[in-house]
């Protein structure tokens, strides 16, 4: 009996996989930098007993702690930012913290992954095709870019006195 030849996953798909998977690293680190810069430097420690570790949380954080009076110049287009965030987070979840089920077949690839809730654990799959994942990757790529931006900004308003060399761009989006 002939064991089936494995087909890997095309370069492209893998490439689009590892633009996003970096990309919402980027937008982690950004998260992370300006919940510790809110709740070690204004007092927002109150709002959470520790500092937030998911995403969710780093993000219903952010949206409070980013109504502080020190960034009201920016608090409009960071809370639009958060939002944009929110609602793309499932090409995250689906990818990056999904594994492949099954050999690709051709652009079309199957993943799986385990949603934690709380009644025990639940298994998702999810079908996603190389164009989804690359499409994914350029939001995510778009969503680093603005991320880092504010990031910056938070920085700046929060600690006026550092240096910072990065060019704010537009974060609105």
């Amino acid at each position: 009996m002939d064991t089936p030849k494995r087909q890997a996953p095309s370069e492209g798909f893998l490439a689009a996989v590892g633009t996003l998977t970096l990309n919402w690293a980027a937008i982690e680190t950004a998260l992370d930098f300006m919940t510790a810069i809110i709740f070690h430097g204004y007092k927002h420690d109150k709002m959470e007993p520790g500092i937030p570790r998911s995403l969710e949380r780093k993000l219903k954080f952010l949206r409070r702690g980013l109504k502080h009076p020190a960034f009201n110049a920016f608090q409009v287009r960071a809370d639009a930012l958060l939002l944009d965030i929110l609602a793309q987070r499932n090409d995250r979840h689906e990818l990056v913290h999904g594994a492949l089920l099954e050999d690709p077949q051709g652009d079309v690839v199957q993943t799986l992954r385990v949603k934690y809730e709380p009644c025990g654990h639940r298994l998702s799959i999810h079908t996603v095709t190389t164009a989804e994942v690359e499409a994914g990757a350029e939001r995510a790529r778009t969503l680093s870019d603005r991320s880092t931006a504010l990031a910056a900004r938070v920085l700046a308003a929060a600690r006026p006195d550092e240096l910072i060399d990065y060019a704010f761009g537009e974060f609105a989006g």
